[in-house]
């Protein structure tokens, strides 16, 4: 009888020969960036196995699995997804479509505590922050480690998107119209950009003394604010050629030299330092991206597979894979990057030679 073979695993040891080849040969431009395999673990529901403990460690949602590892590939903690889970560096919240109370979660699967629904959980990376947004996405309130209401606040328009930075919270509003609130839910700065034939707002980002938002519909318009003397101040603005309806993806890099954004089959890069704009092409819709040491890895959708690239900012694309499957998800630690592939977890570490 022959064994019946596992098209996932397949999939997943050519894509790590194909990862070898380019590490054994590689091909350099500009820097040059090596990836180097080096480990593949199945994913499986269970608490952590005690390895490791004091390695540095990163969560991932993949798919209906989420779960806490550390560089070693030692789990943490897996589970399964229930509607959806808000992650963060200390704990999570898996929640029902509909349910009264929200618990909260340690990294490692123990509970923390519970507290009341306003609806939607969100939570800031390393999990100092929790915030509930109404289920009409009209509102949102903070609460602090006991579940209690520290704030809350509601809009005229739905929620749009968001960004939680440290002791920024941006929000972008359907009307058009953006809001930086403070620790204590205070509006610090708002600003609705004109221009374009429909206004709202569709992509935001925060960093430290620094906002940026992608808003508007014919035209699509890039807009960066920089905090001065006087608070907040445009500094840089221009016309994308875009037309989304819907949520763009945005960040700054990890060091904030560089903002990231979303394109029409491409990513967009903007150096700070001197507004230099930059484009890598994608060939297909932008899923997700990472930055580190001045690296970004993207994940972008084209009928059915994933296009996974390896870049040195601002715009040297260093490697480019097609992976025959959507179901790819991504983390990046410094140099090490983990991708989640068809129920196993990768470890690839980026070398620059």
């Amino acid at each position: 009888m022959h064994k019946k073979k596992n098209p996932g695993r397949l999939l997943l040891i050519t894509f790590l020969v194909l990862i070898s080849y380019s590490f054994l040969f590689p091909y350099p431009l500009g820097r040059e960036l090596y990836l180097k395999p080096v480990w593949a673990k199945e994913l499986r529901a269970g608490n952590f196995n005690g390895k490791s403990e004091n390695e540095p460690f990163t969560w991932l949602k993949m798919g209906d699995f989420f779960g806490y590892f550390n560089l070693s590939g030692d789990f943490y903690y897996v589970g399964r997804v229930f509607f959806d889970v808000a992650m963060s560096n200390i704990g999570f919240v898996n929640f029902a479509k509909i349910t009264e109370n929200l618990v909260f979660i340690d990294n490692k699967g123990r509970f923390l505590f519970s507290f009341k629904s306003y609806g939607y959980p969100v939570l800031a990376d390393q999990g100092e922050r929790i915030f509930t947004v109404n289920t009409d996405l009209c509102g949102i309130q903070e609460l602090n480690r006991e579940g209690e209401l520290l704030w809350q606040k509601e809009f005229a328009t739905p929620i749009t998107t968001l960004s939680i930075k440290e002791d920024y919270l941006l929000i972008g509003l359907l009307e058009g119209r953006f809001e930086l609130l403070d620790r204590e839910g205070l509006l610090e700065f708002e600003f609705t950009p004109t221009g374009s034939r429909i206004e709202t707002i569709l992509g935001v980002a925060a960093m430290e003394g620094r906002l940026a938002v992608v808003s508007g519909i014919d035209p699509q318009q890039l807009s960066v604010f920089e905090k001065k003397d006087q608070g907040f101040a445009p500094v840089f603005s221009r016309n994308l050629d875009t037309d989304f309806r819907r949520e763009v993806i945005i960040d700054f890099s990890e060091d904030g030299r560089y903002l990231i954004l979303e394109g029409s089959n491409e990513v967009s890069v903007v150096d700070m330092n001197n507004r230099s704009s930059y484009s890598l092409p994608t060939s297909g819709r932008l899923k997700d991206f990472s930055t580190a040491n001045e690296i970004l890895v993207t994940l972008s959708e084209v009928g059915g597979s994933t296009i996974f690239q390896v870049s040195g900012l601002p715009n040297q694309l260093q490697y480019s894979e097609l992976i025959s499957t959507e179901h790819v998800f991504l983390r990046q630690i410094d140099e090490h990057l983990f991708l989640a592939i068809n129920g196993h977890l990768v470890r690839i570490d980026v070398l620059e030679g």
